[in-house]
């Protein structure tokens, strides 16, 4: 039998049974594939294979695969039927990663890294071990993706200082506002004062109704 999933029975008494648990469809390729966790790719894949072989009570055969991304082949977790002809297995390989993080023939990341998803440019790739960079983490490469790291968070402590830096201009016009505001509202004071210790001076234009008296010497 061909199948994507296949579900084998060899028992000592020489009983044997093969049943397809899952088939692939190529022109339904994006169906069945998804990720372990939507908000870090870099865990892996989950793979539905459905429309296998009918069950005794007419049920059809479906599996789901966990790939979880690891520096191995393949490694089989578990293989269980949480459900009545619903098989469910999870395993380790590095083709569960993403293609961002690159596997050669020493394995993904070259064996000199790990494969991780960078919250800040939103995207996976090696993060190399030490004396390794690149896409792939070889050894003395000077363009990386792991320099990419650092960078963002050179341009991130860039942008701090920037921001830091305008702040600092703000408080310092507003500390010069400030005093210029004091500097008049006592100017205004001071020239009040000023004011109230002077005489009132009589404008001989507004004076009606006075009498001029003439002296003879």
């Amino acid at each position: 039998k061909r199948g994507a999933a296949i579900q084998y029975l060899n028992r000592t008494d020489g009983y044997h049974e093969c049943e397809v648990i899952g088939h692939y469809d190529p022109a339904r390729d994006d169906t069945y594939f998804s990720l372990i966790d939507f908000n870090d790719p870099s865990k892996g894949v989950s793979i539905q294979y459905p429309f296998g072989d009918k069950c005794p009570d007419g049920t059809l055969r479906s599996a789901k695969i966990d790939v979880v991304c690891k520096n191995v082949r393949a490694t089989v977790l578990s293989a269980l039927e949480p459900g009545k002809c619903n098989y469910h297995m999870v395993m380790e390989s590095m083709y569960g990663c993403p293609t961002q993080c690159p596997i050669t023939s020493q394995g993904l990341c070259n064996s000199h890294g790990h494969c991780a998803y960078d919250v800040i440019q939103r995207q996976p790739y090696c993060y190399c071990n030490e004396g390794y960079s690149g896409d792939s983490c070889l050894p003395g490469s000077s363009s990386t993706s792991s320099d990419s790291s650092s960078s963002s968070s050179s341009g991130e402590s860039a942008a701090y200082k920037a921001e830091l830096a305008l702040l600092i201009v703000l408080v310092v016009v507003l500390v010069v506002l400030v005093g210029f505001v004091a500097y008049m509202v006592l100017q205004v004071t001071e020239f009040r004062k000023q004011q109230s210790t002077f005489p009132s001076v009589i404008n001989p234009m507004d004076i009606s109704g006075t009498e001029l008296t003439e002296h003879h010497f």
